[in-house]
């Protein structure tokens, strides 16, 4: 499973900043039960 605030804290330094809150939603979307 991937550690989705590691990911986050790696992309909070990096050119995917900006994209870290709605790939975290996606994530987060995706794990949720439908």
């Amino acid at each position: 499973m991937v550690d989705a605030d590691a990911l986050a804290g790696r992309w909070a330094d990096g050119p995917l900043a900006a994209w870290a809150p709605l790939l975290e939603r996606q994530v987060a979307e995706g794990l949720s039960p439908a």
